[in-house]
């Protein structure tokens, strides 16, 4: 695992003999259709995606995100990058997914956000977690690097939060050998996560970017 057929090796050897990046393109379009959310962008993998999504959010240091305490290392460490201060919330027991009632007595002034795995695939209560986050003001962020295709309540993981992000590594459920994505809710922050790490897009993204406006 993974398995990789005649037509996987045709694919790769056809960019080789041609180099382009016309099929991440075509990546793209196919994944914000399937995911049903306003942009999206390819990343090297799944930890780019996480660093690109904490400098989308222009949180000043010292700024706290809410996380599971077990989780991958790259749910966290990118945020230090950027001067941010992972919270760690307990997990459920059973689900081995952010435990939103502790999470509640962990909140500060200085929290900002929270950021729940789905872990193994297995959905967050993010359902809950979104209220939570709606009530008291604090941005939901998503690490769906497990759970491609994975659903609550008929809505996709990787919709819910205002970013979401996906590792295409080799032991997740769609793998690539290696890869990311993004999911963003608004514009602002796909440009800034775009050109993180995807500076020879800034013709795509208009005048404000390209003016250095933010």
């Amino acid at each position: 695992w993974p398995r990789y057929g005649a037509e996987e090796e045709k694919a790769v050897i056809e960019v080789l003999r041609n180099p382009t990046y016309k099929p991440n393109d075509m990546f793209e379009e196919a994944w914000q259709k399937r995911f049903d959310v306003p942009f999206c962008k390819a990343h090297f993998n799944g930890t780019s995606a996480i660093t690109a999504m904490f400098f989308a959010l222009k949180l000043p240091p010292g700024s706290e995100i809410m996380v599971p305490c077990s989780t991958f290392w790259a749910t966290v460490t990118p945020m230090r990058f950027f001067g941010l201060v992972p919270v760690f919330v307990d997990i459920n027991p059973v689900t081995g997914n952010f435990d939103l009632e502790d999470a509640k007595k962990k909140v500060t002034k200085d929290t900002r956000a929270m950021f729940p795995v789905h872990i193994s695939g297995m959905p967050a209560d993010i359902d809950r977690i979104s209220d939570f986050c709606k009530e008291k003001g604090l941005i939901l962020l998503e690490d769906a690097c497990h759970a491609h295709g994975a659903k609550l309540k008929g809505r996709e993981i990787g919709s819910w939060g205002r970013m979401a992000c996906y590792s295409f590594q080799a032991s997740k459920p769609l793998p690539s050998i290696e890869g990311g994505m993004g999911n963003y809710q608004n514009k602002e922050d796909y440009d800034r996560a775009t050109m993180l790490g995807h500076y020879e897009f800034a013709g795509r993204l208009g005048q404000r970017v390209r003016a250095g406006a933010w």
